[in-house]
């Protein structure tokens, strides 16, 4: 799948993002049950194209267990509570597809860049409550419990409504957001050019029998109830 990825890309003359994956907002998600111990829970990158559906109510869009919730709350700022705790200033509306990377650098010696959080590509810096992580530390993400895609686990009614694309997560340090979006041009990069390392996945959404199949061929989700879409950044 990988293999046919980057041919349908190069024989294009750029990187085009066919399928997405339709959250309904009360009962689709995809999980994972993280098994063995991870590679690294100070670096890595997170990202994914999303485009919300329904605004003003608690939307969960990834989470691990109630140490690690990030979500859109009641009045539509996008919260992260996992190293450290976030919450924007900025709102997300609907109808529009917008790009969210995170960063993980925990054992950076700046403690404002320990995490950073970046929308199209532009690192955001105005927050309504911001505690940055301390020096070197862990994430609950990737660690080996129960993650989730499309709601937050422990609260039953916080399901994202809405599509999303390129799902990626890789391991490891010296990630930048230009590797998935441009950020002059807010063009998707290609996620088969990065290296995964043995817990990084891909969701691209290209399997309709198994929406939660990790393109890297290495981290399958399970899907209840996602559906697939060809309603895409680049469609």
């Amino acid at each position: 799948m990988l293999a046919n990825r980057m041919l349908a890309a190069s024989s294009a003359g750029g990187y085009s993002i066919p399928y997405s994956g339709s959250f309904n907002g009360t009962t689709a998600f995809l999980s994972l049950a993280v098994g063995a111990s991870p590679t690294s829970l100070t670096d890595w990158m997170l990202g994914y194209w999303y485009k919300r559906s329904s605004t003003g109510s608690f939307q969960g869009v990834h989470s691990a267990s109630a140490g690690c919730q990030n979500y859109f709350d009641t009045s539509d700022r996008f919260v992260m509570a996992d190293q450290g705790s976030y919450t924007t200033t900025a709102t997300y509306g609907t109808g529009t597809w917008k790009h969210r990377c995170i960063i993980a650098d925990t054992t950076n010696g700046t403690a404002g860049s320990r995490l950073r959080i970046y929308d199209d590509g532009a690192l955001t810096s105005a927050f309504d409550s911001a505690t940055d992580p301390s020096a070197s530390e862990a994430s609950v993400w990737n660690t080996n419990i129960t993650h989730n895609i499309g709601r937050t686990e422990h609260v039953a009614s916080q399901y994202f409504a809405g599509l999303l694309a390129d799902f990626v997560f890789v391991v490891g340090s010296g990630h930048t957001v230009n590797e998935l979006i441009n950020p002059s041009t807010l063009a998707p990069q290609n996620p088969a050019l990065l290296t995964p390392n043995n817990y990084g996945f891909w969701l691209d959404f290209s399997n309709s029998g198994s929406l939660g199949a990790d393109a890297y061929g290495t981290n399958n989700w399970t899907n209840s109830n996602v559906t697939q879409s060809t309603d895409t950044p680049t469609s």
